[in-house]
């Protein structure tokens, strides 16, 4: 039932008469001075274009278009290039698609290439450019750009799917990854799911540019998708901490409840306040690599020229970067961390909540009056807890690990109405 653009040739029976048309060279040529829509799907090569008794064209006794893959075909050698065979023929209707057949021979136009890669992304998972369909128009070719895509963005990140309690909702620090939150993953009982909520970093999108708020929608969103209705529970670490405070807000105008909040060492949202958390502020390039190399213990272990390769092995190690990981992830990385202090500087209080509230707080916090802050969040329980760590290493300390997890549980399994 799809309308596609269909050419009928005949050859010139003066100029050319034992000489069908190739069909390559009138698509090449009409490429050439057409727009890809007017460019026909399909090339019927005929003997004689059908006449009526009156000698007008006959347009019922056109034969139906034949979509074909090429006489030479190449079967497919990798499952990337079968799978490209087999939604090239799904598409166009075309029958045995070689590795070399062009999409667009075969029938494909624009509209089609638009679900070609939406089908490549709900069997492959990853997200190919609509323009790698147009310069790599076969399957061979099409399937090399493939193999080199990175996974596809997903705002949530699975550290634990199953369990039979509420999952906790771990969303990600001023770097926009929210694999950090591993180590509390490992170690909470498994009744206890734990997502992590983290930034586009996979796609070059860090968090320059976001705000506080237009996080906290598609964090939202993303964490009604796993679990549709409450109780909900929420931790964040520094800029995740402010994250997780938008979300509750949010959560809670949508009528649901929240039965834990759980801030690590974050800015905390209160209209009376004037004090600067110090954790806070906005770094430049070389004190983000210091902060990073601080958080791994790293400061000054390697004489190396080249930290930032030092750094990056050892973040994907220790399973905080991907293994796709490469030097532009570690300089996006980076550039979320300084973004982060921008998104602090222009966040605005949220709507006071009515879920309980725990603060942990790290050695070097110098921020003033917390439980004041706490009282101004939420109109439920606060508690705070100290930590003897500092603050970009409270998610990398192992010394101090066990205490946290231990303060985590606590705060889980004291909450009620779980």
């Amino acid at each position: 039932g799809e309308k596609r653009l269909v050419a009928y040739v005949t050859a010139d029976a003066e100029t050319a008469p034992e000489t069908a048309p190739d069909t390559e060279i009138l698509r090449r040529g009409l490429e050439a001075s057409l727009p890809d829509y007017m460019v026909p799907s399909a090339f019927m090569v005929l003997d004689a274009l059908p006449l009526s008794p009156s000698g007008k064209l006959d347009r019922r006794a056109l034969p139906d278009p034949e979509f074909m893959g090429s006489a030479d075909y190449t079967p497919p050698e990798t499952a990337d290039e079968a799978l490209l065979c087999r939604l090239f023929e799904e598409l166009t209707s075309a029958s045995r698609v070689s590795v070399t057949d062009s999409f667009f021979a075969l029938g494909g136009h624009s509209l089609m290439a638009m679900r070609l890669v939406a089908a490549i992304r709900k069997e492959r998972g990853v997200e190919l450019p609509l323009r790698a369909v147009f310069a790599q128009q076969n399957p061979r070719a099409l399937a090399a750009v493939l193999a080199g895509q990175k996974p596809q963005y997903d705002p949530v990140l699975s550290l634990r799917q199953s369990g039979s309690e509420p999952p906790l909702f771990c969303i990600h620090p001023a770097g926009g990854l929210a694999s950090v939150y591993k180590i509390i993953a490992d170690a909470l009982p498994s009744e206890i799911p734990v997502y992590g909520l983290q930034s586009d970093l996979i796609n070059e999108q860090p968090l320059s540019g976001s705000s506080i708020p237009e996080m906290a929608v598609i964090y939202v969103d993303a964490i009604m998708q796993v679990q549709p209705k409450g109780p909900y529970r929420l931790l964040g670490w520094s800029l995740g901490g402010a994250i997780a405070q938008e979300m509750a807000a949010l959560i809670e105008a949508q009528g649901e409840h929240l039965s834990s909040l759980i801030l690590i060492d974050s800015k905390i949202s209160d209209a009376n306040s004037l004090v600067e958390d110090t954790n806070q502020r906005e770094e430049n390039p070389a004190e983000a690599l210091e902060t990073l190399e601080k958080a791994f213990n790293l400061e000054g272990s390697s004489n190396s020229t080249d930290r930032s390769q030092v750094l990056l092995e050892h973040a994907i190690a220790e399973g905080y970067l991907p293994d796709w990981a490469d030097r532009e992830t570690l300089d996006l990385l980076i550039t979320g961390m300084i973004s982060a202090g921008k998104a602090l500087e222009c966040w605005q209080p949220v709507k006071r909540l009515n879920c309980p509230v725990c603060y942990v707080r790290a050695s070097d916090n110098e921020m003033q009056g917390i439980d004041n802050s706490l009282a101004q969040l939420t109109s439920s329980h606060t508690s705070i807890e100290d930590l003897p760590v500092s603050h970009v290493k409270m998610m990398t300390d192992t010394a101090t690990t066990p205490e946290l997890l231990k303060i985590v549980k606590k705060i889980l399994s004291r909450i009620s109405g779980d």
